[in-house]
């Protein structure tokens, strides 16, 4: 799994590849999206949050009763990890398909 994921700062990543490389990662990193927004209620959350495009700061939010956060940013994570997954479905998907329609196209005399 990717160290931006293992960080995930508060900023968008350029792209998908930030996130994961390979379909096999898709899994893992989207469980991981999931576990960094869901927390256990006794304990504090640590989080970065930027101040600017190149300063960011820490911070411990002690555990409430409610919170109102926008996750905008991880929204975004997570979508651009699950439409890149689905762009690889399609390409395997379409290989497969042509593979599959050169094996018919043969005949004897082509071996």
């Amino acid at each position: 799994m990717s160290a931006a994921v293992e960080g995930a700062p508060a900023s968008v990543a350029k792209s998908v590849e930030d996130y994961v490389s390979s379909r096999e990662e898709v899994e893992p990193t989207l469980r991981k999206f999931q576990e960094m927004i869901s927390w256990d209620d006794d304990e504090p959350i640590e989080t970065t949050f930027e101040l600017n495009d190149t300063l960011y700061t820490k911070a411990q939010i002690p555990p409430t009763e409610e919170v109102f956060i926008w996750l905008g940013t991880m929204e975004v994570a997570l979508a651009r990890v699950y439409n890149w997954d689905v762009v690889q479905k399609r390409k395997e998907k379409t290989e497969e398909e042509e593979d599959e329609g050169k094996g018919k196209g043969k005949t004897k005399a082509d071996e």
